[in-house]
């Protein structure tokens, strides 16, 4: 008998260890993200924007207009808006601007590409810089040619294009050009619109 009780306690020890060896695990407490990943996200998701310390109120300064001081052709305002661009996308090797009225049918007042990926120094058409090349305005000459509204309140809309490469223009560059070199090369583009009156 003693036997028989011996042989039933090792039967049930055997099946506790066989029950406790397939035992499904406990499942993996979740990975918290941490608040630097997070935060990067975050910052991915940005949309890049502009905007402009010559713009107050949705108003463009008169320096920069037909009431400034600093002209090409006697009359054709030469002094360019600085622009402050956030949330650069990753991959911008470069900038391209393009500032129009589409209150006078799209007239161009601004065409300037392979701009160095940052902010836009205020006279920047001036001053160029080394890749830096700046298309024909719709005044006709190379370089930022400032509103000079006929008559009334015009709407002045600025486009800032991230560039996933230079675009491969010279000097005096056509609107058509401008618009034909952009295909593909867009990573991303933010727009500032300002008002600028008689």
């Amino acid at each position: 008998m003693t036997k028989g009780i011996t042989l039933l306690l090792a039967a049930l020890c055997c099946t506790a260890l066989l029950s406790g060896c397939t035992a499904s695990p406990a499942p993996a407490a979740p990975v918290e993200q941490s608040d630097a990943a997070e935060s990067e996200e975050q910052a991915a998701a940005q949309p890049m924007s502009v905007e402009s310390a010559g713009v107050t109120g949705g108003v463009l300064a008169d320096v920069y207009g037909a009431k400034g001081v600093d002209f090409v052709s006697g009359y054709i305002p030469a002094r360019s808006l600085p622009l402050t661009i956030k949330d650069i996308p990753a991959g911008t090797v470069a900038l391209a601007v393009r500032m129009s009225d589409p209150d006078a049918s799209d007239w161009v007042h601004w065409l300037a590409a392979n701009l160095p990926a940052g902010d836009v120094a205020d006279n920047a058409s001036r001053a160029g810089g080394d890749g830096v090349a700046q298309g024909v305005n719709s005044f006709g000459t190379i370089g930022y040619g400032g509103p000079t509204p006929p008559s009334g309140t015009h709407a002045y809309v600025v486009t800032v294009y991230a560039l996933s490469e230079a675009l491969p223009l010279q000097d005096g560059f056509s609107d058509a050009e401008f618009t034909a070199a952009l295909e593909g090369r867009v990573l991303a583009q933010a727009q500032l619109t300002a008002q600028y009156s008689k």
